[in-house]
């Protein structure tokens, strides 16, 4: 019988899967976390634009966590544009950061759906 552990027909013990499905399933897994990451890096980056467009009150506790991870979120990016007046830059760096975060997210859930098992 196919798929019986201790056969030696290649079939992973328990059944039901092919050699190798244990490694691409934790990969599909971590690719799937750190791809939840990202949207939500970027969700907080737009967050952070929201409460610095708006008026805020920057006493509120809500808002001050939002915009210090929002300003931790967009470290990397933090001086991409330079644009001369009021909030400009902060704007254009943090649209970049959204950009890069979600494209980020985009290319690894492409990764992820290319390691999803073939049918057939």
């Amino acid at each position: 019988m196919l798929g019986t552990p201790g056969t030696g027909d290649g079939a992973a013990p328990g059944g039901g899967g092919r050699r190798g499905d244990g490694p691409t399933a934790v990969a599909r897994v971590v690719l799937r976390v750190s791809q939840v990451v990202l949207v939500l890096l970027a969700l907080v980056v737009a967050l952070g634009v929201v409460f610095t467009a708006a008026p805020t009150n920057p006493d509120n506790v809500l808002v001050r966590n939002a915009l210090s991870l929002a300003a931790d979120a967009t470290g990397p990016f933090e001086d991409v544009f330079t644009p001369e007046g009021g909030n400009r830059a902060l704007y254009a760096n943090y649209a970049t950061a959204i950009g890069v975060y979600l494209l980020a997210a985009l290319l690894l859930g492409r990764l992820r759906d290319r390691l999803a098992p073939r049918k057939g």
